[in-house]
């Protein structure tokens, strides 16, 4: 026909997009979502939508990571520190007579534990 474009099967097109992306997304550590996976297929040459990355990756079930949230913001401002009445001396010499609390906070990967 004239006028019209060669394009290849739409199976073949989406087997190539697929190994594309794919190294995008694993490049970036499994960060990347839709938008800089589709930037990064463009610069390889390869043509489409955005739309068809954002569907081939729902189907390959390749899901971005969500970003970590920041440490929580310091202030500058203290809370009055309590006297060291205790000074290293923890012996009791009965139950409830002498309590002791330390909080340290560890991040995770999927949540803030105390």
């Amino acid at each position: 026909m004239l006028g019209s474009i060669a394009r290849p099967a739409p199976e073949i097109h989406d087997a190539k997009l697929v190994t594309a992306f794919e190294t995008s997304f694993k490049a970036s550590d499994r960060t990347y979502g839709a938008r800089r996976v589709w930037r990064d297929v463009l610069e390889e040459g390869l043509a489409c939508g955005l739309h068809r990355i954002e569907r081939l990756m729902r189907s390959n079930a390749l899901r971005a990571r969500p970003r970590r949230r920041g440490k929580p913001k310091d202030d500058g401002e203290r809370s009055v520190i309590a006297d060291n009445i205790l000074n290293r001396d923890f012996q009791a010499e009965r139950p409830n007579q002498k309590w002791l609390a330390d909080f340290t906070y560890i991040w995770a990967v999927s949540q803030h534990m105390v």
